[in-house]
């Protein structure tokens, strides 16, 4: 009976309450649609609730705010000298954030584009040992050998086709 009392007030109301939601943890916590519907799908919310509350956030802001987040988290990972770390610490960021994988994999790549020396690494033959080769790649940017990231890249013509 009080239950009933609130629905037919407008005190309980789905769509308001996924709206709000939808909102509220856009603005406040810059989470994405996909999480946003999750949570929603979590409070078993009808896809339509969902889909009015998504609306309920501009795409001009979405894409804004998206931007920002890339801005910020880079700023945080400062520190961070391996670029590949910095990617992948991105990539997870803003995908646990529920952001859409498309934006997230190509702010990554933009990432790596951006680093000093991208893509200009040296790549030497560290030695044969019954015809595999094994590669070890030199930092440009830092100037040192990284022995960690060395790697078996194959046996000779698997290795010469990955060397051009």
């Amino acid at each position: 009976r009080i239950i009933t009392h609130l629905i037919q007030h407008n005190f309980l109301n789905e769509s308001r309450f996924a709206q709000s939601f939808a909102r509220g943890k856009f603005r406040i916590k810059k989470w994405g649609k996909l999480r946003i519907t999750l949570e929603l799908k979590r409070h078993d919310i009808g896809r339509y609730n969902i889909d009015l509350a998504l609306k309920e956030i501009p795409e001009t802001d979405y894409r804004d705010t998206f931007d920002e987040l890339v801005v910020k988290r880079l700023q945080q990972l400062s520190h961070e000298p391996d670029g590949f770390k910095k990617k992948r610490k991105l990539v997870d960021y803003l995908l646990y954030r529920g952001w859409e994988s498309t934006w997230v994999y190509q702010a990554a790549a933009d990432l790596i584009e951006s680093l000093p020396d991208a893509g200009v690494c040296v790549l030497w033959l560290a030695g044969f040992c019954s015809q595999s080769i094994f590669a070890r790649v030199s930092d440009a940017s830092f100037g040192q050998n990284n022995a960690s990231r060395a790697r078996y890249i194959g046996p000779w013509p698997n290795a010469l086709a990955f060397l051009l």
